[in-house]
């Protein structure tokens, strides 16, 4: 996210750096800061997701869903709240809601046009591909070849 010298998405380009430093909880903070009533419906998206992946990174999994599944009800085709929806479920063992939602993910990635796959995309089908492989359960064929145009976001 570019920061334009507009206070909020200043104050959301540092929650971003916290979150990707492991600082969650300093990174809710933050989150919890900003006032998002006029943001557009994708960056209040991309704040529920973030600040549900922060919630599930201290275990609190309560606040996790809550800010994923808002996450979802204002974008529903964004596939990474899915995707660490999916995570959640298989820690805590339900593995059928585990595969569903890994399953949405590659289901939401795979409709995107290649040329607009980004690196979230990449990261989100990464967090998929495992956590079935880690469940035991096989990549459909259908989603197989989205790992090879994703390779291209790798880094």
């Amino acid at each position: 996210m570019k920061t334009t010298g507009c206070p909020l998405e200043e104050l959301l380009h540092e929650a971003a750096e916290l979150m990707f430093t492991g600082r969650y909880e300093e990174a809710i903070a933050q989150y919890n800061c900003a006032d998002t009533s006029r943001a557009n419906t994708c960056c209040q998206a991309v704040i529920c997701n973030n600040k549900g992946f922060c919630y599930k990174n201290v275990d609190q999994y309560d606040c996790a869903m809550d800010n994923l599944f808002a996450a979802i009800r204002i974008v529903p085709d964004f596939s990474n709240p899915h995707a660490i929806l999916g995570d959640m479920y298989q820690e805590i063992g339900e593995d059928d809601n585990a595969q569903r939602f890994y399953l949405k993910t590659l289901e939401i990635i795979s409709l995107v046009r290649p040329e607009q796959l980004n690196k979230n995309d990449y990261r989100a089908y990464i967090r998929a591909e495992a956590g079935l492989e880690l469940m035991g359960f096989e990549l459909p064929q259908q989603y197989r070849t989205l790992g090879k145009i994703l390779e291209t976001f790798k880094k």
